[in-house]
């Protein structure tokens, strides 16, 4: 009987991946899982990669299942291209996602204010403070007699704000922003929140540390793990983003690539946690994002796998 290419194979593990992801999988279907990766040593490549290409759309762990001991190696596999089937695995993968995660990835589903993929928004409040809201974006409004709140469920805003005697608080994460006669602008991304400040100073309260006060041309990160250290910038590129520019100084290539993410339709897929490591520094059109991925692979040591106009993994260059 000839033998079955590698391809056939990367369509079982997404069935196998789907059926033991579903809450109804008995111990039944996970000893057929497990008989069926010991049966064929590829079995286990095109089960991890099915899961590592889970884990990095969802940031989740794959589902509890036996994995296949080292001891038994692999035979290596010839080069070939990214074929419709290698789509397919990723497309499901992609659409396993869409299903199953999409309302956990979108905080801001019942927001006051969101915009889409590519979309800005400039937003005037009943106090006469004005919003620019980015693409991907969402927020809240709650304004009272004591106080004028703004929650940041997603994405990022710029906010100029007008005199008011009640205090303005930005609400991002674990965090609050407090105005004091400013334009700033937060940033949200991954479990970091970014603060700038072009105009007055803001007060940034996170966790039980300290409160930070920043003052025009400063800013600082908090997450989790507490707030970080004030850092220098030019008001002048705070916010460039209004002007359909993405500027980056030194920033983790996954941060770049989440941005550019959020001007494009469908996802960017760092593969391997090494790139980490690599830093972007330049500036780029938010419109042609297209470019900025060729430039980026261009100049840095990746290697971009353009599954679709939708999906692109990104490797280290071989």
């Amino acid at each position: 009987m000839p033998e079955r290419g590698l391809d056939a194979i990367e369509e079982e593990a997404v069935t196998w991946f789907v059926r033991l992801h579903d809450e109804d999988a008995t111990d039944a279907d996970r000893a057929a899982h497990a008989g069926w990766l010991a049966a064929d040593p590829r079995h286990g490549v095109a089960w991890a990669e099915v899961a590592q290409l889970w884990t990095a759309l969802q940031g989740a762990a794959a589902p509890n299942v036996v994995v296949l001991p080292k001891a038994r190696a692999v035979p290596p596999q010839p080069a070939r291209p990214v074929q419709r089937r290698r789509f397919a695995m990723a497309a499901a993968v992609a659409l396993m996602v869409g299903s199953a995660g999409w309302m956990a990835t979108h905080p801001g589903l019942f927001a006051d204010e969101r915009t889409g993929t590519g979309e800005r928004r400039s937003l005037t409040l009943s106090d006469g403070s004005r919003v620019e809201l980015a693409t991907a974006s969402a927020l809240s409004v709650d304004f009272t007699d004591r106080e004028r709140k703004v929650v940041l469920h997603d994405g990022e805003a710029f906010f100029s704000v007008a005199k008011d005697a009640r205090p303005f608080r930005v609400q991002a994460a674990d965090g609050v922003i407090t105005d004091i006669g400013t334009a700033f602008d937060v940033k949200m991304a991954a479990e970091t929140v970014h603060v700038s400040v072009t105009e007055g100073i803001v007060d940034i309260a996170s966790g039980t540390g300290q409160p930070v006060r920043l003052m025009r041309g400063q800013s600082a990160s908090y997450s989790p793990t507490g707030i970080g250290p004030r850092q220098t910038v030019d008001p002048a590129n705070v916010g460039l983003w209004r002007e359909g520019r993405l500027a980056f100084d030194n920033a983790p290539l996954p941060d770049v690539l989440r941005d550019l993410e959020r001007y494009r339709h469908g996802r960017i897929v760092v593969m391997d946690k090494s790139l980490s490591r690599l830093t972007v520094s330049g500036m780029f059109d938010a419109t042609r994002t297209d470019a900025a991925l060729s430039t980026i692979e261009r100049t840095l040591p990746v290697r971009l796998v353009r599954i679709t106009r939708y999906l692109v993994l990104v490797y280290p260059a071989e």
